[in-house]
């Protein structure tokens, strides 16, 4: 037997941490059922496959993945640090949080995400939003990650130990490096490498490899490209939460 299979009714194998789940499950229940089906026990939910299998997800190296979908949010401690998720924020269920983590009010993380704090802290502020795969990791003993307020950091960005200030567009797939700084209300193009320890100073449109200032963000583009690209990600976290409690 796996080590991610036991018999119903037992208790999880204690050998590895299980989840710390958003929501506790109490202890383990007793199912035999014929077809898989969601079942609720110590550490998290599990899947029941019939014969008296039951599998779980534990904390290091294995998440449950049935039916197409990961069991729920990985959310791990690392030497004691637990991620903090504001009761107003949203992670998917299929993001990663480990260790020093803080997302704030109405922040929304999406699919794919993996936000790893085994290194120094990453904080992302009210109303941003982490889109699909991102990843945010810092170098220990040099750099954390912080992201402000109503940023849009867009389809596979790495966050790498950087300063994003409050109501910035950070485009797919760009890089942003160790204790590099971007400005207030700054635009970052999609696919652009941002160095270490670069500056970038407020309003300003940055685009290439490595990223180069292009010209200031206008009036029309902050409205327009960094405001509706909030204002966006707000709408779909009000479907998001609202599709979650009528389940």
């Amino acid at each position: 037997m796996s080590d991610s299979t036991q018999a119903a009714g037992a208790e999880p194998k204690q050998s590895r941490e299980p989840f710390t789940s958003v929501k506790p499950m109490d202890a383990a229940e007793s199912y035999d059922a014929a077809e898989p089906q969601q079942v609720s026990g110590a550490g998290g939910e599990g899947i029941s496959h019939g014969e008296g299998l039951l599998e779980w997800g534990y904390g290091r190296g294995l998440g449950t993945l049935q039916l197409g979908h990961y069991y729920q949010t990985m959310i791990e401690t690392y030497k004691g640090l637990m991620p903090r998720v504001h009761s107003e924020a949203w992670v998917h269920d299929n993001a990663v949080l480990i260790g020093d983590v803080e997302i704030a009010a109405r922040a929304n993380v999406w699919p794919g995400c993996v936000l790893r704090g085994d290194q120094g802290s990453i904080s992302v502020g009210e109303e941003t939003s982490i889109q699909d795969g991102t990843i945010a990791h810092s170098t220990g003993g040099m750099s954390t990650t912080t992201v402000g307020a109503r940023c849009t950091v867009g389809h596979r960005v790495v966050l790498h130990g950087c300063t994003v200030a409050d109501d910035c567009l950070i485009g797919m797939g760009a890089i942003l490096l160790d204790n590099c700084e971007i400005g207030t209300g700054s635009i970052i193009g999609a696919g652009a490498l941002i160095p270490v320890g670069k500056k970038i100073p407020p309003r300003s449109k940055v685009m290439g490899i490595p990223g180069k200032i292009v010209g200031e963000v206008s009036d029309w583009e902050y409205q327009l490209m960094i405001g509706g690209g909030h204002h966006e990600y707000q709408k779909l976290l009000a479907d998001y939460t609202a599709e979650d409690e009528d389940e």
